[in-house]
């Protein structure tokens, strides 16, 4: 579905929305990274945890699995 619809675009349109899929996944992952660092955890969290965090933060949602002040 989301293929057919870039196919649909014109290949300006193509970059932007690739462009802002990308950012998206590089501040998810950096985020996340950012997490699994020793220096930022004060208690044990799994990595579905990390990941869920990364993506909260990054979509704003301020959805979160356990308290992120203690984590």
């Amino acid at each position: 579905m989301l293929k057919n619809w870039l196919q649909t675009l014109k290949a300006d349109d193509k970059s932007i929305v690739l462009l802002l899929i990308k950012g998206y996944f590089f501040l998810t992952v950096l985020c996340f990274l950012l997490f699994i660092l020793p220096i930022s955890q004060r208690s044990e969290n799994s990595v579905i945890d990390h990941i869920f965090f990364a993506v909260s933060i990054v979509s704003t949602t301020g959805l979160a699995p356990s308290n992120f002040a203690d984590s």
